[in-house]
């Protein structure tokens, strides 16, 4: 069933965005009486079509669910070229990211301009919201900013990680980390652009409290490091729910 956030009106009725309701009518060719799924508030509440033009739902049911991770999960991610950063942030967001921040490295191949920033950044944010939909989550992670790398010098999580492909090998030290993990922290992660960081990056970043980890022997790209340090993470933190530690 078709997922969507939405909100309520003074009135209480539910209301979704103009392009969600093109999307229902034009593009899934939704009819009166049928139902979908609208986010309001980290609630799920299945509706009915009560009328398409002009387009209103009716509250069927108010549901409760469990799909959140059980802690805060940052990801400082330098910007990748291209079209990877729309797959990051996609894939991001499936495994339970809670929040993003795009940084801009001494080796980061991507610029972007201030007066470019606003647009790009509700492109971004549309990407999230449209993953957040197909992965069934109840929130939609926030994308806080595009910001200098030093801004990881408020990073204030629990624990903090960046993938250091200078020592790369043994993963026994990232292994370690994660059996101390206590669902309901917060967890920082930090990775770096093509090319990695600079040696003077990583320094920094240790210097505030980030412990580099490796992701094995093999040296994986950019978006291809997020992905498998967020599957790991998020595997290892919904694993650990039953029993109260991972």
């Amino acid at each position: 069933m078709q997922r969507y956030f939405g909100k309520l009106d003074d009135q209480g009725n539910i209301i979704l965005l103009e392009e969600d309701i093109f999307h229902v009518i034009k593009v899934m060719r939704a009819r009166v009486n049928d139902l979908l799924e609208v986010v309001i508030d980290e609630q799920v509440i299945l509706a009915s079509i009560h009328n398409l033009h002009p387009f209103s739902l009716k509250v069927v049911e108010r549901r409760h669910e469990d799909r959140e991770l059980k802690g805060l999960i940052t990801l400082y991610s330098a910007m990748p070229k291209g079209d990877k950063l729309d797959w990051v942030l996609q894939k991001a967001t499936e495994l339970g990211v809670s929040r993003i921040i795009l940084l801009s490295s001494k080796r980061t191949i991507v610029k972007v301009d201030e007066m470019d920033k606003p647009k790009k950044i509700i492109r971004y944010q549309k990407i999230l919201k449209e993953a957040s939909e197909q992965a069934k989550r109840t929130k939609i992670p926030l994308l806080v900013d595009i910001l200098d790398f030093s801004f990881i010098e408020k990073a204030s999580g629990d624990i903090k990680l960046i993938a250091d492909e200078d020592v790369a090998g043994k993963t026994t030290g990232f292994m370690q980390i994660l059996k101390k993990i206590i669902p309901g922290q917060s967890i920082d992660i930090l990775v770096g652009p093509e090319g990695g960081f600079e040696r003077s990056e990583v320094k920094t970043a240790v210097s505030h409290g980030f412990q580099t980890i490796s992701l094995g022997k093999r040296i994986l790209r950019s978006e291809t490091a997020v992905i498998n340090l967020l599957s790991i993470i998020s595997f290892m933190m919904e694993g650990g729910e039953q029993n109260g530690h991972l």
